[in-house]
């Protein structure tokens, strides 16, 4: 067993998604006297799941978890009893229990009606109770488990957790209970955490592209605090569908050696710690005008209970050749004399149908054929300009 104080548990844990379903049936003992109703807080957010784990609250908004209301039904006589509390899930079993110093009872008046919150308890102070009231929490190893693997970032899956509460005799926490109650909560994995979405804007870029000049950076629409594998492909009809290339592609064990591997078309394989990347140079020097590419973006979700695989839809974008060739001429010269100076001749009036290399004169279509193997020499760095 593993035992809290009164101070605040600080934990970073992933929001999941949840529904109050109310209040169980409650049961007391008509002679006590008692009654006791407990609910979870309408406004629960299920981003503080842990302040429901442990009880505990958040310094930020100090906002109720669990509320507890208790009556003292009798026409005379006062009542003096205790309250245990108990976490528990489907899934995990018993959590923590809570349970009240028996040297600090509480005292009801005949007809009284007792409303607190579980701030109440953390604080000592029950409205209507004079001195403190001091409660002890007892964390189980498997609940210490489940808020290490929620600080470790694990989503709460598929669960249903309970508040028990039972009202107990003043000097016998082993009797039975003069009257109890429960509530529940169900949670599940948030479709947030489901799929991985297209980004418009990035979409629309790629679909109107004109060169690699313009290629904008990879964006895709899931949650920031996530790590994502990111696969860029060729697309090869010879060596099948783009789709079962990347598909086995995202089979295989991300291995950083092989970030690019031209036998399998493929020319990126990276991790990435946000929802965005920026392709390198490199690669984009890889991309041919006229050919279609791939992308697809996969995710590991880890919840407390399994790790799902999550991945995009395949998206596709092509490198339109240039409209003539003239203008993948004035694109290659470009890149070996730079923009300016091809800029200027352009403007002098300089169509470029013929072009002089090495002492010998081309027209423009076979120019274009031995530039671009020269362009990929420089690329290459197997040649330089000058040689």
């Amino acid at each position: 067993m593993y035992h809290l104080s009164y101070r605040r548990i600080l934990l970073q844990i992933f929001f999941c998604c949840f529904t109050v379903t109310g209040a169980a049936a409650q049961n007391s003992d008509p002679d006590s006297g008692l009654s006791v109703n407990v609910s979870i807080a309408p406004d629960f957010d299920a981003v503080n799941i842990e302040n429901l784990i442990t009880l505990t609250f958040s310094s930020l908004n100090e906002k109720p978890v669990v509320n507890y209301e208790i009556a003292n039904n009798r026409s005379s006589g006062t009542a003096r009893f205790l309250i245990e509390t108990f976490i528990r899930s489907e899934n995990e079993g018993l959590i923590l229990r809570s349970s009240q110093n028996p040297n600090t009872v509480f005292e009801m008046d005949a007809g009284e009606i007792l409303r607190f919150s579980n701030l109440d308890i953390i604080r000592g102070t029950i409205p209507g109770q004079s001195g403190d009231v001091k409660f002890d929490f007892v964390l189980t190893n498997r609940g210490r488990q489940l808020l290490s693997r929620l600080n470790e970032g694990a989503v709460v899956d598929e669960d249903r957790f309970y508040v028990d509460v039972r009202i107990l005799p003043e000097d016998d926490y082993q009797a039975e209970p003069v009257a109890s109650s429960s509530a529940e909560i169900e949670t599940s994995v948030p479709d947030v955490y489901l799929e991985i979405r297209g980004h418009g804007p990035t979409l629309n870029a790629l679909s109107a592209l004109e060169s690699t000049d313009n290629l904008p950076s990879l964006r895709w629409v899931a949650p920031q605090n996530q790590r994502y594998r990111l696969i860029l492909a060729s697309v090869d009809e010879s060596s099948g569908a783009a789709e079962n290339v990347l598909e086995n592609r995202f089979r295989s064990e991300f291995n950083p050696r092989s970030v690019t591997d031209l036998r399998e078309n493929i020319l990126l394989d990276v991790l990435v710690d946000e929802t965005e990347f920026q392709v390198p140079g490199a690669i984009e020097q890889q991309l041919v005008p006229g050919n279609d590419y791939v992308w697809q973006v996969g995710a590991e979700i880890a919840t407390l209970k399994q790790t799902m695989q999550v991945k995009s839809d395949v998206w596709r974008f092509t490198i339109p050749e240039p409209d003539t060739v003239n203008e993948e001429l004035i694109s290659i010269l470009s890149e070996i004399l730079g923009e300016d100076k091809v800029d200027d001749m352009v403007n002098q009036g300089y169509e470029l149908q013929q072009v002089e290399l090495g002492g010998e004169v081309y027209s423009a279509e076979e120019a274009v054929v031995i530039l671009r193997e020269m362009l990929q020499k420089i690329r290459n760095r197997r040649a330089t300009i000058g040689e």
